[in-house]
């Protein structure tokens, strides 16, 4: 028995592209027009094909797998397309590319350029984050505190190289320009980066410790003169880059984004400060500063002890400066400590007042959705005790609130999809709501709370979710045979019948003439008979049981839709033509799923053999052409041949005529000699006779050359 997945991905082989489908469901809905109920004009239907299937909702992104196409094109910097390779065969080729998984295009940068988007840049990238965080924590400490253990040494030496090559790296890295297009030309990239970042990545890629300036240069200013390695600090405004590719490749968001460099700012700025605090309070001429007052009362001052409490110690000061919390137990002695501390306090007041602002207005719109929950909670409960209304029905409708701003979202979501969508481009849009809109079927791997709309291609579920409108509804509810219902049934315009489908929560459908009560849970439907055949559902109760999430569509819009699918039509009409009732439970799913299944499989085998009839009808009517042809051929030839023949004939009529003509003169010239006339013999014999026959079939050749036509003297009868 095969399944109605199996039997889609037998008939998607035969895909179209969307803008073929586009003018093929143009076409087929004129067709269905005229004549509905012709089946065969869905002989050109064939469902999506799954190339064209999200890369999202792909089984390669869902397990993880790190190959999602086998073959690929590459792109060369030309904009030409070399032939389709196997990721497999050149593994170390495409790490200098970058592979779009959606279209399976390798963007190759060229010979000697690293592609700004390539898995080695990507690494790169992650690497310098590191060294540059961890340069930015260890330097301070370390020009501060005076370390100059091999570990630290070595450490640097590693940033320093790798910095140097970075810097490198920069001129033959490709970029892109503000049309999002590739830049890979050699001119284009060493322009952008020295009018860029060079200038900030030559200045913190110097190595003074490789210079030898110590043998040159008095221990004494050589300690200043170590200040300079603090320029590799520049890098660190590098991290805002690193930083917003992370954004862009994880979805973050950006008031999620913003706090964090808050912080780390924060962070940053206190260590920095503490450091150089202690660096200026160690290296001035004075006798008295911080470092001997503080804690001096027990016997110990601060600048006695373990480098790792003078660095909290500075730490802590930086903190509370630039808090201006000032809790007064460290105090700057000396000038230079003052004039520090003062620039602390500016420095530290300007940070916390622009962050704390841009923070408090981050987290409002952050958390907006929940803002406008909590004013229209309290505008829901100004009115309703303004109305009196009862205390049970107030805490329905809050916990009604509650669930569709903390649970469902369904409402929510279909407005600003709207709202989103519409910045788009058609085709952004159009992946964007296919997969949105494909969540509502829950069309996953393992098929969990599926439906039977699941069964059926993208396309039409694609169709089908557009149409539908969202709706969320408390326990309780009467969703067909309430009172509001019974009216609108008794009306007789056919857009007052609706067909559910249940996506969140459980219902129950009671059968009004046996009192039968049915469960209906995640993924069941109900109302297809009255949209498909318009049937009455007199009979019918459905009533919530918890609170729930449905989406509904008019019988107007489904058959519209249905018009342009007739195999999709002809197939509900066939599953649900002998059902006795009129919704479909969860247990009913499997079964239908290969009812339709079947039904599909027999339309595709049935185009199929009038596909092959068609060909050979093709091949037929090629072969009647080609004989015809023959024929005409032929034909031609028999016409040619007998206008010559005619022709042929009229010249020998012509000949005949002009040798009875010279017949007739030589007769009359005979009775002439016989009569007595003198007429020279010799002037007779020797005149040739002129046969036309021989006059006109010589054209053209030598008149002095002899003729057989001339008589001989014998012939002629005196």
């Amino acid at each position: 028995m095969i399944s109605a997945s199996a039997m889609f991905q037998r008939s998607q082989s035969k895909g179209l592209s969307a803008k073929q489908r586009r003018e093929r469901d143009a076409a087929k809905k004129q067709r269905q027009m005229e004549d509905p109920a012709d089946l065969t004009a869905e002989e050109d239907y064939v469902p999506a094909s799954p190339a064209e299937d999200d890369y999202f909702s792909s089984p390669e992104r869902e397990s993880g797998s790190s190959v999602a196409f086998k073959n690929v094109s590459v792109v060369t910097p030309k904009g030409e397309k070399t032939a389709e390779k196997s990721c497999s065969e050149a593994p170390f080729e495409y790490m200098f590319c970058h592979f779009e998984p959606e279209t399976g295009v390798v963007e190759n940068a060229g010979c000697m350029r690293l592609h700004h988007k390539c898995l080695v840049r990507k690494v790169w990238d992650g690497t310098t984050a590191i060294l540059l965080i961890w340069m930015s924590m260890a330097l301070p400490v370390a020009v501060a505190f005076q370390l100059e253990d091999g570990f630290i040494t070595t450490i640097d030496i590693i940033i320093d190289a790798c910095f140097l090559l970075d810097l490198a790296l920069g001129f033959v890295t490709t970029f892109d320009d503000v049309n999002k297009n590739v830049v890979t030309g050699f001119g284009a990239i060493a322009k952008d980066y020295l009018t860029g970042w060079f200038t900030v990545d030559f200045t913190s890629s110097l190595p003074l410790h490789w210079m030898g300036l110590d043998l040159f240069v008095p221990q004494q200013a050589f300690r200043a003169i170590k200040l300079l390695k603090l320029l590799k600090l520049l890098r660190i405004f590098r991290l805002g880059r690193v930083l917003s590719k992370v954004q862009e490749r994880f979805q973050i968001k950006h008031a999620t984004v913003m706090i964090i460099q808050f912080i780390f700012i924060i962070l940053f700025a206190a260590h920095w400060l503490g450091c150089l605090f202690f660096y200026v309070s160690d290296n001035i001429d004075e006798d008295h500063t911080w470092l001997t007052e503080y804690l001096s009362g027990t016997g110990d001052p601060i600048g006695n002890r373990s480098n790792g409490e003078k660095y909290v110690a500075c730490f802590y000061w930086a903190l509370t400066t630039m808090s201006t919390v000032g809790y007064g137990d460290i105090i700057p002695i000396s000038t230079v400590e003052r004039v520090m501390t003062t620039i602390a306090m500016v420095l530290g007041a300007c940070t916390f007042a622009y962050g704390l602002t841009n923070v408090c207005t981050l987290l409002f719109n952050h958390n907006k959705g929940r803002v406008e929950f909590e004013g229209l909670t309290d505008e829901m409960n100004d009115f309703m005790s303004q109305h009196n209304i009862n205390y049970s029905l107030c805490q329905q409708v809050q916990a009604y609130l509650w669930y569709m701003h903390n649970s469902s979202h369904i409402v929510e979501d279909a407005s600003n999809m709207e709202r989103m969508l519409a910045r788009l481009t058609p085709e952004l849009r159009d992946k964007v709501s296919s997969g949105v809109m494909l969540q509502i079927f829950r069309k996953d791997r393992a098929m969990e709370h599926r439906t039977i709309w699941s069964a059926f291609d993208q396309d039409f579920m694609m169709e089908l979710a557009r149409a539908m409108n969202p709706q969320g509804n408390a326990p309780g509810e009467h969703l067909i045979g309430g009172v509001l219902s019974l009216v609108e049934r008794r009306e007789q315009n056919m857009s007052s019948r609706r067909m559910y489908m249940l996506t969140k929560g459980n219902c129950q459908a009671i059968v009004s003439s046996s009192e039968t009560a049915f469960d209906l849970a995640c993924g069941s439907s109900f109302g297809e008979q009255s949209v498909l055949f318009g049937r009455s559902l007199e009979n019918l109760k459905v009533v919530t049981v918890s609170y729930v999430d449905i989406y509904w569509i008019a019988h107007d819009r489904m058959q519209q839709i249905l018009q342009l699918y007739p195999v999709v039509n002809a197939c509900l009409r066939h599953v649900f033509q002998g059902r006795e009732h009129d919704f479909v439970l969860g247990s009913e799913l499997e079964s239908m799923h290969l009812e339709i299944g079947r039904f599909l499989e027999a339309n595709v085998q049935l185009r199929e053999k009038a596909a092959a009839l068609r060909r050979v009808e093709t091949s037929e009517a090629a072969k009647e052409d080609a004989l015809s042809e023959v024929l005409a051929s032929r034909n031609q030839k028999g016409n040619m041949r007998e206008v010559v023949l005619k022709a042929s004939i009229a010249e020998a009529e012509d000949n005949l005529q002009c040798l009875q003509q010279q017949l007739v003169e030589m007769q009359q010239e005979k009775e002439a000699l016989r009569q007595g006339e003198e007429v020279p013999v010799d002037t007779i014999l020797d005149e040739p006779v002129k046969d036309p026959v021989a006059s006109n079939s010589s054209i053209g050749e030598d008149p002095n050359a002899p003729s057989d036509t001339i008589p001989n003297h014998s012939d002629v009868q005196l």
